[in-house]
């Protein structure tokens, strides 16, 4: 098992794990290893002044770029191979230190699996956030009166901003101000936290207080996938992640997804990505001892 990917972990809360607040230098030594993919119980936003190389998210890669931030939630699995030069900051954050979670929950970049987690600006867009990275450094190291008011409000200031920023470069600007865009917010939010145990939409619905067959068509007409496609490709991702880079046998994923037949299981892996649990495992290049 790699160290840095634990198989049993509830990443949709907070534990002894999670780091309250950091500001970092990318460049510092031995920040992270790059030869393994891991993930954490908080979040990061790395922003890159000067960028070079590649940042593996879960199954994606992306290029890193100068003038980018990219968004990490607990539980993804990253892997960040920088090329020389590269500088920027890294700020790690939990969910008990931002105390706002209904606007943490707000934010397209966190905690959605149907959203890339980059933003490339243009200068005029990436320097207010560099200066507002800069006054939650300064802020970090002084530790003044009132010292972790100061750090919530900045970084609450620069999520709003890099907010904005996401959703004038990939949303339809018409689209955050609806019921129904944050009504699928807070499906996406739920699924995050409950997806191992809550399979069907009805369970999603009753907590939101709506019928099932609204929300399926406000996630079909939102990201054009039905509720039951959400939860299924939530449920999917973490599989492939327990397949890819823990030892944790088919059997024992099925039952920590609460599937109660890991035949079952095996099926419905097999009908949705067209290949069986343990082939996936064998194409992704995993080898068990």
């Amino acid at each position: 098992m790699q160290s840095g990917v634990p198989p049993i972990h509830d990443f949709s809360k907070d534990d002894a794990s999670s780091i309250p607040f950091k500001v970092l230098p990318l460049e510092r030594e031995n920040f992270y290893n790059a030869e393994e993919a891991h993930r954490h119980n908080y979040y990061e936003i790395f922003l890159f002044e000067h960028g070079g190389g590649k940042h593996q998210v879960d199954f994606q890669t992306f290029p890193i770029k100068s003038q980018s931030l990219h968004f990490i939630s607990p539980g993804q699995v990253h892997l960040i191979n920088r090329d020389k030069g590269s500088s920027g900051k890294v700020i790690v954050f939990s969910r008990a230190f931002f105390l706002q979670n209904d606007l943490l929950g707000q934010m397209p970049f966190f905690n959605n699996h149907n959203i890339h987690p980059v933003l490339n600006l243009a200068t005029a867009n990436f320097e207010p956030c560099l200066l507002l990275t800069q006054q939650i450094e300064s802020e970090y190291k002084q530790e003044e009166p009132f010292h972790e008011n100061a750090l919530r409000a900045y970084l609450t200031i620069l999520l709003i901003k890099c907010k904005r920023l996401f959703e004038a470069n990939y949303s339809n600007p018409q689209i955050p101000q609806s019921k129904d865009y944050h009504l699928y917010q807070q499906f996406q939010l739920l699924i995050e936290q409950n997806f191992r145990t809550w399979h069907q939409v009805n369970d999603y619905a009753k907590e939101l207080l709506v019928a099932d067959k609204y929300l399926s068509s406000i996630s079909k007409k939102l990201v054009g996938k039905t509720g039951i496609q959400l939860i299924h490709q939530r449920i999917l991702l973490e599989a492939k992640r327990l397949l890819t880079h823990s030892n944790l046998s088919s059997k024992e994923i099925a039952y920590f997804l609460s599937f109660e037949d890991p035949a079952y299981f095996s099926k419905f892996f097999k009908r949705n990505v067209g290949q069986t649990p343990n082939g996936f495992r064998a194409s992704s290049g995993k080898k068990l001892p």
